[in-house]
């Protein structure tokens, strides 16, 4: 695909580290808890941007489009993160031929990041455990982003879907998901 540096992250597995936790919300902090990870390890790095995938990516445009998004996106020093493959639940608008901004991205399927973001979304995924082990569904990682896409950061999105996770079983979920 033309990605030549990158590092697998072993999962956590949310039941077995949380037992007392209903699994939705166990597996639920095991995914925030592996999102933070990774973004350790990239912050580790010392690169500009990371890209944060999902295991059931599926990239459905060529990645010299994807590439395309991706030099915008680290052009413009306005923008913050790039989501790659989510589901919108709140308005966008366009800001360029190729890209819009995002306000209610759901789903971290697979999204870039530059360095500053490392903590922010790191202090989110924190917050949203504490309010998990209550089990509260607000604590979801991805839910927990949507007052840094409304308030301080500006999250983007190429105007074209070009990656989206596979359907499968939802470990979160406990059941079969279709393509998201």
């Amino acid at each position: 695909m033309g990605v030549h540096e990158w590092k697998r992250i072993n999962a956590t597995e949310g039941t077995t580290k949380y037992p007392e936790v209903h699994p939705f919300f166990a597996n639920s902090i095991g995914c925030s808890v592996s999102h933070s990870q990774a973004l350790e390890d990239f912050y580790g790095t010392g690169h500009p941007l990371g890209m944060i995938c999902e295991d059931d990516l599926v990239f459905v445009k060529p990645w010299p489009t994807i590439q395309k998004y991706i030099d915008e996106f680290a052009a413009d020093p306005t923008l913050d993160v790039l989501s790659l493959a989510y589901r919108g639940r709140g308005g966008s608008v366009a800001i360029s031929e190729n890209l819009k901004l995002l306000t209610g991205a759901v789903g971290k399927g697979c999204y870039i990041i530059k360095r500053h973001m490392v903590r922010p979304l790191q202090e989110t995924n924190a917050q949203g455990i504490q309010l998990l082990l209550r089990e509260d569904r607000r604590g979801k990682g991805d839910v927990m982003t949507f007052p840094l896409q409304q308030q301080k950061y500006f999250f983007a999105a190429p105007r074209v879907t070009v990656a989206r996770q596979s359907d499968g079983f939802s470990d979160i979920e406990g059941k079969h998901l279709g393509p998201r």
